[in-house]
């Protein structure tokens, strides 16, 4: 049967399958969206296309969830990737002191970011999210003073700064993404059979 008759003959099926599949997808996305700041269409989208693919290799139902499976790993490697780059990146950097001087806003964000001086030059640190009212002054914190010096990591390949707490939270975003994909990963591994 070609791939076009069996859309046609099986387009209600299909849809039934999307639709069971993506309430609870748009459900977490919406989530996402209030809460991490991402859109919510996303997850619905990837449901539709795994739905779509299935359909158009006349794969069962059951498959859908293993895909979805195995595109929430693949995304949470990817993730881990760019956060072991930064890793690295940190660890062949030059190491020096530099003094904190102020808190910066940048444009879209919503997170204070640590503006080190080194030699006279101002630099960024990689990693904000500390409280905007850092920037603004109103709030003192006892990690941050300014104008105290601190040993950093410059990074001349990105022009920017890894404090302390900037490699730590790279480290610990690397292992939590490693070990989520892990997490989406072991079902499919102790399954005794794929259901394609």
């Amino acid at each position: 049967m070609d791939k076009l008759d069996y859309l046609k003959q099986n387009w209600v099926s299909l849809l039934e399958m999307a639709i069971v599949f993506s309430v609870p997808s748009a459900g977490v996305g919406y989530i996402l969206s209030k809460h991490a700041k991402i859109g919510a269409l996303e997850p619905v989208i990837v449901v539709m296309v795994i739905c779509v693919i299935c359909g158009m290799f006349n794969l069962p139902a059951a498959t859908v969830p293993v895909l979805i499976l195995i595109a929430l790993a693949l995304a949470l490697t990817a993730w881990s990737a760019v956060f072991l780059v930064n890793c690295l990146i940190a660890l062949f950097s030059k190491r020096c002191r530099a003094r904190l001087i102020r808190f910066e806003v940048p444009n879209g964000m919503n997170s204070a970011v640590p503006v080190y001086d080194i030699d006279g030059k101002e630099y960024r640190c990689t990693v904000g999210g500390l409280k905007k009212k850092l920037a603004e002054g109103s709030v003192s914190s006892k990690k941050y003073v300014i104008g105290n010096e601190y040993k950093v990591k410059y990074s001349r390949l990105l022009k920017k700064v890894f404090d302390k707490r900037a490699v730590g939270i790279n480290l610990a975003c690397f292992f939590v993404g490693i070990l989520g994909a892990a997490m989406f990963i072991l079902p499919l591994v102790f399954m005794e059979k794929l259901p394609f």
